[in-house]
């Protein structure tokens, strides 16, 4: 229907005595209105896909950011054609029973106004009614979602901005108001069925939806008064979930901060340094570093046998090798930031408590660590490119894969590695990847990710019995988790 309404929308200017002063705006409105309709659709395929999913997938969680960006630009515009309809004859019409005395001569008389001070607010009933619609479908979309609605809070509590604005009360007086005044303007008489433009009519038609009789009917005295509690209610619910969250947050980086300091490993055997400077030499772009350290309260703590990984993201050399849509890697411009960094030898990005960061390996003490290796060529690019948004992120002490503003050391290569299908889990009402999860990954999936290189107990494993001992180790622990 609304299609076939901007199809006609020339048709209604052509015949409109108004059309000097509102052209512009009506067909900006049309086509406002077409482009929300589109991006609701792609919403509504996007949510049905995930109704049920406990994590957005990292290649999906990139569509959803695409849909949330368009939402914004969307809310943006609706804002900005909002305020040039000031409507400012609204602040004078007092809805039923709230204006106690009734002050007539306060209030405003509809019949009383102009035709353009009619058009005015008939197109500003139909921008609240867009509005209205937009937050309403995101709002019960994502309500219950809460792998979506944890990747809307980290841009800005987008979520909680959306359930905010919602719930408004202004927001729905000032749409109740515009409704109830067109209403008595059309009651009181011939005037606008004779002198209505076509296109006048066809706004008219668009406000015919229940939203709008809703919001007719929640005008009344006891309609408001429940849209205040109701109102008021949704942000004191915002407000304790955001408490809550924040105090979780804090406890676990507060125990995280207190267990990562407990590190005994410089008193026992680890990896020797010329074992790393070797094994530096053989590492390739893209390499995953899985390792054990004995001596590390966190270790003991993390379920599986390993307590870490880590990125090989490669000499500007190796990078320079590696040709990406026709140019050496290490000039991307993702990269040039960073490629001092890499040619001191602080080749390995990881995760730790600090935040995300550069770091020689020839530099840990470790007792085991596996090279894990992609095998397939086209990956690695793509997956250190995306790699680099990453540094100096602050550390994911909520351990969720559905936020990529923090992050958790196993998290780097399941953010990354688009291809790579590693398992999550539900932990503590999130759903959450360790290290033994990117590890059970090259047991499981042999023919897209190989183990290369195993050190246990500082010693370097023969490469034939690598493998063997490596899955006897992570099995035994990862089935231990399932």
């Amino acid at each position: 229907m609304r299609f076939f309404l901007i199809l006609l929308y020339p048709f209604f200017l052509a015949f409109s005595p108004l059309n000097y002063a509102w052209e512009a705006a009506v067909e900006r409105y049309w086509r406002l209105d077409h482009r929300t309709r589109t991006h609701l659709d792609e919403l509504g395929s996007f949510a049905s896909k995930f109704a049920h999913a406990e994590a957005i997938p990292p290649q999906d969680a990139l569509l959803l950011d695409e849909i949330l960006q368009e939402f914004s630009l969307l809310q943006k515009e609706l804002g900005l054609f909002q305020q040039g309809l000031r409507r400012a004859h609204l602040s004078r019409y007092h809805l039923p029973g709230v204006s106690t005395p009734y002050d007539k001569e306060a209030h405003l008389n509809p019949a009383a106004l102009s035709m353009d001070t009619y058009v005015e607010t008939l197109l500003g009933a139909n921008l609240d009614l867009l509005g209205y619609e937009l937050l309403r479908f995101y709002h019960i979309a994502f309500l219950h979602q809460k792998a979506i609605r944890s990747r809307m809070e980290e841009q800005n509590g987008l979520f909680s901005a959306i359930e905010n604005r919602f719930m408004k009360q202004s927001f729905r007086v000032r749409f109740a108001k515009s409704l109830l005044i067109l209403e008595e303007m059309q009651e009181s008489g011939d005037f606008f069925r004779k002198s209505l433009p076509l296109w006048a009519h066809a706004l008219i038609k668009r406000l015919d939806t229940p939203l709008c009789a809703r919001m007719k009917k929640e005008a009344s005295f006891w309609g408001q008064i429940s849209g205040f509690f109701s109102e008021f209610l949704a942000k004191f619910k915002i407000r304790i979930w955001k408490t809550l969250n924040q105090t979780e947050y804090l406890i676990s980086k507060w125990f995280g901060n207190a267990a990562g300091a407990i590190n005994v490993q410089k008193f026992l055997p680890s990896i020797s340094i010329k074992d790393l400077e070797a094994l530096k030499k053989e590492l390739q772009p893209g390499d995953i570093l899985v390792e054990k350290t004995a001596g590390a309260i966190t270790d003991a703590i993390i379920p599986g046998h390993f307590g870490h990984v880590a990125l090989y993201i490669g000499t500007p050399e190796q990078l320079g090798g590696i040709s990406w849509e026709g140019r050496p890697l290490n000039q991307h411009p993702a990269l040039r930031p960073y490629l001092e960094e890499l040619q001191k030898g602080h080749t390995v990005l990881e995760s730790i408590r600090p935040g995300v960061q550069f770091v020689d390996i020839s530099e840990w003490k470790i007792t085991d660590l596996a090279v894990l290796r992609p095998i397939s060529p086209k990956e690695i690019p793509p997956a250190i490119i995306r790699s680099m948004i990453y540094p100096e992120t602050a550390y994911d002490f909520r351990f969720d894969v559905n936020t990529r503003n923090i992050i958790v050391c196993s998290e780097l290569p399941y953010q990354v590695f688009h291809k790579l299908k590693f398992p999550t889990r539900p932990q503590a009402g999130r759903i959450s990847i360790s290290p033994d999860d990117v590890a059970v990954y090259a047991i499981r999936n042999p023919d897209q990710l190989r183990l290369t290189h195993f050190f246990h107990k500082t010693a370097r494993v023969m490469p034939e019995d690598a493998f063997p001992l490596y899955r006897q180790l992570v099995e035994k622990n990862f089935r231990a988790q399932e």
